[in-house]
C-alpha cells in the first residue's frame, strides 16, 4: 500500500524505533519493535485489512489507549468497573494488541525494560536453568526478549484474544516459551509482573500469588498504576485506588521486602532474602547517558 511507507516514517519520528538501536535491542528485539513487522503480524492474526491495521496503529501512536477506549465502548464496558462486559472484552477484543505493541516501543518503557533485563541477566544460574515467569505479558514481547537471552521462560496472561496472539508470535519465531498454568506449584527465580495489578479486581490476592510463585532466593519485579484512573485507561479499576502506595505493605504481609526501587517505582524489586544483594541490584542503576541514548534513538 502506498501510504504504508509514509506512516512508518511518521512513527519513526515520534518516539518509535528508527533502526539505530543499542546492541541489546538490535540483537534481541528488532523484530519485536519494528512497526512493519507489528503491522504484518496483526494483519495475519486478525485478518484485518492493511489499511485498517495501519490506521489503527497510527491512531494508537497519536493517543495511547485509543484502541482500548474504542473497543471498550463497542463491548459496552463501564469504565473502571470489573464486570461481565469487561471479562468479555478481555476474551474477545483486539484493543490491547494495538495498545501494547505501540506502548512497548516507547523510550520510557524500553529504558525500564532494559534495566530489568540487565538485572536478570546477572543471575548466577546457567540461563537455561533459570526459570522466569512473565505474569501478564500481553503480546509476549518480554517473553520473547528473555527467551532469546537464553532463559527458561514461562508466559502468562488472561486467556483471550491477546494471549492467543502472543502464542502465535512465539510459534512464528520457533521459540519454546511455555504457558504457565495457575495450578503450577513450581517456584520461579524471577517473577515479572509489570503494569498488571491495576486491572485485577483483587490486588492483595494477586500479590499473594506472586509471592507464592517467587523462590526463596528469587525476586519479584513489580510495577503498578493504581492511581492512573484516566479516560484513556478504562480497564484500570476505580476499586483499586485504595491501594495507591500500598504495594510495599501488601508484599510485606506475605514475607517479602523491598530490595530495590526505581525512583518512579517502576519497577520495585521484592525478595524473600534477608538482606539486599547490593552488588547485583546496583546493575539497575544504569548511567544517565544510557537513558539519554535511548531517547536519542527513538526520537530520531
Amino acid at each position: 500500500m502506498a501510504g504504508q511507507g509514509r506512516l512508518a516514517a511518521i512513527f519513526d519520528k515520534r518516539n518509535m524505533m528508527n533502526g539505530n538501536c543499542v546492541e541489546a535491542l538490535h540483537s534481541l528485539g528488532t523484530d519485536i519493535y519494528d512497526i512493519n513487522t507489528i503491522a504484518e503480524e496483526i494483519m495475519a492474526y486478525t485478518g484485518q485489512s492493511e489499511l485498517t491495521v495501519w490506521k489503527r496503529l497510527a491512531q494508537e501512536l497519536h493517543q495511547n489507549g485509543t484502541n482500548v477506549v474504542a473497543e471498550a465502548l463497542r463491548f459496552g464496558v463501564t469504565p473502571h468497573v470489573f464486570d461481565d462486559k469487561l471479562s468479555q472484552f478481555y476474551t474477545e477484543s483486539d484493543g490491547f494488541i494495538y495498545e501494547t505493541c505501540v506502548e512497548s516501543r516507547h523510550p520510557f518503557r524500553l529504558s525500564k525494560w532494559l534495566k530489568i533485563a540487565e538485572f536478570i541477566g546477572q543471575t548466577s544460574k546457567p540461563r537455561n536453568q533459570c526459570d522466569i515467569l512473565l505474569y501478564g505479558d500481553s503480546v509476549g514481547n518480554d517473553s520473547i526478549f528473555l527467551k532469546r537471552m537464553g532463559f527458561n521462560v514461562f508466559y502468562h496472561d488472561y486467556d483471550g484474544y491477546c494471549s492467543r496472539f502472543a502464542k502465535t508470535r512465539f510459534k512464528r519465531r520457533n521459540l519454546s516459551i511455555q504457558s504457565f498454568s495457575p495450578n503450577d506449584t513450581r517456584e520461579f527465580d524471577f517473577v515479572v509482573c509489570f503494569e498488571v495489578a491495576e486491572h485485577v479486581p483483587n490486588p492483595p490476592e494477586l500479590v499473594a500469588e506472586l509471592t507464592r510463585l517467587t523462590a526463596p532466593d528469587g525476586y519479584c519485579i513489580f510495577s503498578e498504576s493504581f492511581g492512573l484512573l484516566m479516560p484513556q485507561y478504562p480497564t484500570h479499576l476505580a476499586s483499586n485506588l485504595k491501594y495507591v502506595g500500598k504495594a510495599d505493605k501488601m508484599f510485606r504481609q506475605h514475607g517479602m521486602r523491598v530490595a530495590w526501587r526505581d525512583p518512579h517505582n517502576k519497577p520495585i524489586v521484592f525478595t524473600k532474602l534477608p538482606q539486599t544483594l547490593r552488588s547485583r541490584l546496583s546493575s539497575l542503576e544504569l548511567p544517565k547517558r544510557f537513558a539519554r541514548r535511548i531517547k536519542r534513538v527513538f526520537n530520531g
